[in-house]
């Protein structure tokens, strides 16, 4: 398989003022295997984070599955915890920390309705694993979804009841530490059974913790006192007011929230200031906000995602459409850059996984929303196909590209001249290949232009002195002129 080149050699070698002839959008995804776990229906896969050769499956009713990971070989399960040893509960999502995995354990499928609770497995030795606690809620409402860890603390999506949080300090006795129901009259007044709002995944930031609370949006709790959690903000999309919004799963970078929002797919948020969060991007393939599309007719319902840094992409589980992967270079507008899957083919994910070149999904049988006759993981390959190094001459559609001044010390002004308009993605790369600031997708009529940089990152915040990139992408290609800060 190709590998793909660091962005900073392709940088050095355009630092002149050349264009680089590459599809940055263009993914390959090859089939390595794929593992058959029907009936149990695979809800979370976690790769061992010891760097030992072991995958850790969240199987619902076949419980916690630990595999031997053989690479871009077919897996051979090695070690098991069964529901029996979990007081009786499903498991529903994982998390890894050290030696330790952290279950979500109760069933909130269908009317087989579990009690929310949390396992703690010690995986010292994977294919020995050992149940070491079992918290279990004394209410039956709707089982648990998501769980993450934060310190001494574990915080259970625990889906009706609302947020849970336990106190893990003494693995061998977990304590129950609070019980948070965010406000469930938020956007509708006296909810029903289906409009009520849920507790799904979760991420923490700080002293925030960021949990997608379904049918009531995103809700930012404050946790600096674990025992008293509280509400200091809360959005949801209100192009979305007049239907059922599902709001899945949340990951957090710097600034900028990625949501996955089940049928409307993702949604880009600005969470600087958390009690005034604002949309930036939005994309929405499946046009959830129309009449024509009921939630269950819906093409795709996005659930799980991850997110690759060096590319600047978001992976996507995506129901019945299987697997989207959108390019979040500029959040303000999002595009599908690569698919994989067949929308007639019966086949549904629910669970996705990336581990550097390799993306593990997790499909499940279903009937509701989306349709599926297959329950197992499959291995795909990536290989990011930009890794074209043909130098070719700098000439339209930018004739010139330029920065005055060149050092600068407080502020540059970046320059280009075009023949004609055109659609264009600036944007700033550090020496290590990073975008540290970008300007959205614009027009530009033909001329000559002036952009005013003040050598601040994309949340203002005044970046080191150094060599960086300013970049211009027109037409799939992106030209480069270094500068230097001072």
């Amino acid at each position: 398989m190709k590998k793909p080149l660091h962005l900073l050699s392709i940088l050095l070698v355009f630092s002149s003022g050349l264009s680089l002839a590459a599809n940055a959008d263009t993914l390959g995804l090859a089939l390595q295997w794929e593992k058959l776990t029907f009936p149990a229906l695979p809800q979370s896969l976690v790769v061992d984070q010891q760097d030992r050769p072991y995958l850790y499956v969240g199987a619902k009713s076949g419980g916690l599955r630990v595999w031997e990971d053989n690479g871009n070989e077919l897996p051979e399960e090695v070690g098991a915890i069964l529901p029996a040893q979990l007081e009786d509960l499903e498991v529903m999502n994982l998390h890894q920390e050290g030696n330790y995995l952290y279950l979500a354990l109760g069933n909130f499928f269908g009317t087989n309705v579990q009690e929310a609770g949390m396992g703690i497995i010690d995986v010292s030795n994977p294919e020995a694993p050992q149940v070491v606690d079992v918290w279990k809620a004394d209410t039956l409402v709707k089982g648990s979804a998501f769980v993450t860890i934060d310190g001494n603390y574990a915080y259970l999506g625990a889906m009706g009841m609302g947020l849970i949080v336990l106190d893990i300090s003494q693995p061998e006795q977990i304590a129950w530490e609070a019980t948070y129901q965010p406000d469930i009259h938020f956007p509708m007044e006296n909810p029903g059974e289906v409009q009520h709002p849920n507790a799904r995944g979760m991420a923490i930031q700080g002293d925030l913790l960021y949990l997608c609370y379904d049918a009531g949006g995103i809700r930012v709790i404050d946790i600096t006192d674990p025992s008293q959690p509280f509400e200091v903000g809360r959005y949801i999309n209100e192009t979305l007011l007049g239907k059922q919004q599902a709001y899945n799963n949340v990951l957090l970078v710097g600034d900028l929230a990625y949501v996955a929002i089940d049928y409307c797919g993702l949604e880009i948020l600005d969470i600087s200031q958390p009690d005034n969060i604002s949309q930036i991007g939005w994309w929405n393939p499946w046009n959830c906000e129309t009449p024509d599309n009921l939630w269950l007719n819906s093409p795709g319902h996005t659930n799980q995602l991850a997110y690759d840094a060096d590319h600047e992409q978001m992976f996507l589980s995506s129901g019945g459409s299987e697997l989207k992967i959108v390019d979040v270079s500029d959040p303000g507008q999002p595009v599908l850059c690569s698919s994989y899957g067949d929308m007639d083919n019966q086949l549904g994910t629910w669970g996705l996984t990336l581990d550097k070149d390799r993306l593990f999904l997790g499909y499940i049988n279903a009937f509701i929303p989306f349709f599926g006759t297959w329950s197992g993981i499959k291995l795909l390959a990536l290989d990011q196909l930009n890794t074209a190094t043909e130098e070719v001459p700098f000439v339209e559609p930018l004739e010139r590209l330029s920065c005055s001044p060149n050092p600068f010390r407080e502020s540059t002004q970046l320059q280009f001249t075009l023949p004609q308009t055109q659609t264009l993605l600036i944007r700033i790369y550090n020496a290590a290949g990073k975008v540290v600031w970008h300007q959205s997708k614009e027009r530009f009529p033909a001329g000559t232009h002036s952009l005013s940089w003040n050598g601040k990152d994309r949340q203002g915040r005044k970046l080191p002195t150094g060599l960086y990139y300013f970049a211009v992408k027109v037409n799939g290609r992106e030209y480069l002129q270094k500068l230097a800060k001072i």
